[in-house]
């Protein structure tokens, strides 16, 4: 079992119940700012092998359209997901990518995601609260 992300290339953004409808369409081609995104993160978190540690992913290739290309989904193991969440969070913002978790129906825009010099990558919230990924 994996913890699900999907990051979304959709402007403006849909509303929750209305992302579930397009992630059932068929993938497609990826747009060239998830392309884009998926490069980077197999360059910081390199295949999968015998030998090495698997990283934080559930399954392999990165690469997975949903949506008509407009979507990418990410397998994330249980026990990495805090920290790759985060990563994944600030990723897309940087690419202008909404994530979307559909455990929770819960959307992040790149807005809610402060990156940048000097940026907390935890600032968008609360430090007292559960971080939203986080399951009991």
């Amino acid at each position: 079992m994996s913890f699900d992300l999907y990051v979304l290339d959709l402007d403006p953004t849909p509303a929750a119940a209305d992302v579930h409808t397009l992630l059932e369409q068929d993938g497609g081609e990826l747009t060239s700012s998830l392309r884009a995104l998926v490069a980077e993160l197999e360059e910081r978190f390199p295949a999968p092998t015998e030998e090495a540690d698997p990283g934080p992913w559930a399954s392999w290739p990165l690469a997975q359209a949903a949506a008509g290309g407009r979507a990418n989904a990410f397998h994330l193991t249980w026990d990495t997901a805090e920290t790759t969440t985060e990563t994944l969070i600030e990723a897309a913002a940087r690419h202008g990518l909404t994530i979307f978790d559909p455990q929770s129906d819960l959307l992040v825009p790149p807005s809610a995601a402060r990156v940048g010099p000097g940026a907390d990558a935890g600032q968008h919230r609360s430090s007292t609260r559960r971080r939203w990924w986080q399951r009991s």
